[in-house]
């Protein structure tokens, strides 16, 4: 009852101003959120705690969300809308399919990176989440793998790619990537995200691309065929003259 009358003694905002200050201060919410679940683990925290963090009283921060279930639904459900919604722009390209997976390789490291303790977070406490919730976010990462399967699919069928199970290469790709937020640690002199993007795509694409996309031997005289081969080299190009410079800066 006490939640009740907290939220009913605090208005919307009608203003712009107050609509900007509402949305800087929801997201100061979250990442407090998101910094008390990573440490204390989701179970372990109230929404008197998440206030306190941000300076807000228990009753002004049902202001912002109703309840804590609607605080976790936006800590987790709108980061993993966020990541589905630039996956399915990756995916709708025109570019040929290894140049997509290459793409979407660098775009989720880059965002595991951004976000660790999120990550996480999500991978180890997942079940603690409200089943509403967990059920929302499970479909959004469901989406995500739907994503790099298609991806993998139109490789295949464009004989850019070996005929492989696309759902286990897409679980593969996914374990390896996913697998970052127990090893990296950001600031201790490890690789940047991108740099390890191109190490795992091209160890990725060298184990999936067709004999006919490195060499010409039996590669089709079609446009795509042609678009495909001048990818992967491109790509060749960049991962050794990347390492070419790795090995002149340590001499």
């Amino acid at each position: 009852m006490t939640e009740v009358s907290d939220q009913a003694d605090v208005g919307p905002a009608k203003s712009a101003g107050g609509s900007v200050r509402n949305s800087v201060m929801r997201e100061r919410i979250t990442e407090a959120a998101a910094r008390l679940f990573q440490t204390r683990g989701i179970s372990g925290v109230t929404m008197q705690e998440v206030a306190a963090e941000v300076g807000l009283s228990k009753a002004s921060i049902y202001h912002y969300y109703q309840s804590r279930d609607d605080l976790l639904r936006h800590v987790f459900g709108d980061w993993a809308r966020g990541e589905v919604e630039r996956a399915r722009a990756i995916a709708g390209t025109d570019e040929d399919a290894a140049t997509k997976l290459t793409a979407f390789m660098r775009f989720h490291l880059n965002s595991l990176v951004d976000h660790l303790d999120l990550y996480g977070l999500s991978f180890r406490e997942e079940g603690q989440l409200p089943a509403e919730v967990r059920n929302e976010f499970r479909a959004l990462k469901r989406e995500h793998d739907v994503l790099v399967r298609q991806i993998i699919r139109q490789g295949v069928e464009a004989r850019i790619f070996e005929p492989i199970d696309e759902t286990l290469a897409a679980f593969a790709i996914d374990g390896m990537c996913n697998w970052i937020w127990k090893w990296y640690r950001p600031g201790r002199g490890g690789k940047p995200a991108d740099e390890i993007a191109e190490t795992f795509s091209h160890l990725v694409l060298r184990g999936m691309m067709t004999s006919a996309s490195t060499t010409t031997t039996g590669w089709t005289e079609d446009l795509q065929g042609i678009d495909g081969q001048l990818a992967y080299h491109a790509r060749e190009i960049r991962h050794h003259t990347s390492q070419i410079e790795l090995l002149l800066k340590s001499r």
